[in-house]
């Protein structure tokens, strides 16, 4: 792929598929190190196993990107980067992150109660076994709206303003799930989280005839602080949801933040696999204007069957790998 021109706005969506995906993404952030592609990435839209690898290589460019100046920066970096990250994740996913949720007796007891359940426990262990040690001076956990990236010089940096006079392009993140309570995408970013605005189009307007949106605020700092603290919400709890899968581990839930007034009852957003919506990630993409993409799909094509199951967990699997699959051609 040629690099970029001025114009052009590079955006790199990772697929979910677990964490064979985490590994085989790692394979395509190396090739793309290696082409002097990485730095030009302006938005990296992540899902699933796409999100778990994608959050742990922003940190690292965060770190990268605050330590030096433009200029200095170099293709060896981003090399360095990924070499970095292969290690790291291998030593993390040698301790079975999945089993060990099970593992702990305290956790195993808080799990009787409403407000936490299994997937909170792996957003735990993402971020201490995983995101915690890559920066300094920042929360215990890692908190989304920490991730903001300000160049040296620069504490006023955003993106989609100042990213065009740079060699070294500061990326957007956007880890997405999907809402069990609209079907609808769910985002999380730096700046804020909740469902993205519909896009300007009368057809989406014609074909979106969901009754509510769940809008997203400002920022962190204009959401709900009490009784539940989202405007810190952490990094590993927002990468735990968009690699909720389904049936294998709990929705996770992002509680007072919304109120239906019509039926006087609050709205508790119901998060799961990014998958279940666009398991490309290429909805981020598009919204956030750019105009080339590296996509690595991790997912599975779907097998030709001479004799499909057809009692009713094979014909249920199967129905949903034919969803994934029409959703992937129509992309394409």
């Amino acid at each position: 792929m040629p690099l970029p021109t001025k114009s052009q706005r590079l955006g790199l969506g990772l697929s979910g598929g677990g964490f064979r995906a985490s590994f085989y993404h790692i394979g395509v952030l190396a090739q793309m190190a290696e082409q002097g592609l990485l730095r030009h990435v302006e938005v990296i839209s992540t899902v699933s196993g796409g999100s778990i690898i994608g959050a742990l290589y922003y940190l690292h460019v965060k770190k990268l990107l605050e330590a030096k100046p433009d200029s200095d920066i170099t293709n060896q970096d981003y090399v360095d980067i990924v070499k970095t990250i292969q290690t790291d994740f291998l030593k993390a996913t040698d301790k079975n992150i999945r089993m060990s949720t099970f593992a702990s007796f305290s956790a195993n007891f808080r799990m009787i109660f409403l407000n936490y359940s299994r997937s909170d426990r792996i957003a735990e262990l993402y971020n201490n076994w995983i995101y915690q040690t890559v920066l300094g001076n920042v929360s215990n956990p890692v908190q989304m709206q920490e991730l903001k990236i300000y160049p040296p010089g620069q504490p006023d940096f955003y993106p989609n303003r100042d990213n065009q006079d740079r060699q070294a392009k500061v990326p957007i993140l956007v880890l997405n799930t999907t809402t069990l309570n609209t079907g609808r995408n769910w985002e999380f970013t730096a700046q804020t989280m909740g469902e993205p605005p519909t896009p300007t189009s009368s057809l989406w307007e014609r074909i979106d005839k969901q009754p509510i949106r769940l809008r997203r605020a400002g920022g962190y700092p204009d959401m709900i602080a009490a009784p539940i603290n989202q405007q810190q919400f952490p990094l590993g709890h927002a990468v735990a949801a968009s690699a909720c899968v389904p049936a294998l581990f709990d929705p996770l839930a992002v509680s007072n933040l919304y109120r239906d007034k019509e039926k006087n009852e609050d709205i508790r957003a119901q998060l799961v696999d990014g998958g279940v919506h666009d398991n490309q990630g290429i909805e981020g993409l598009l919204r956030n204007d750019c105009t080339c993409f590296v996509i690595s799909d991790a997912g599975g094509q779907l097998e030709s069957l001479n004799n499909p199951g057809v009692d009713p967990v094979s014909v249920l699997l199967r129905v949903s790998s034919i969803l994934q699959s029409r959703i992937r051609t129509q992309w394409h």
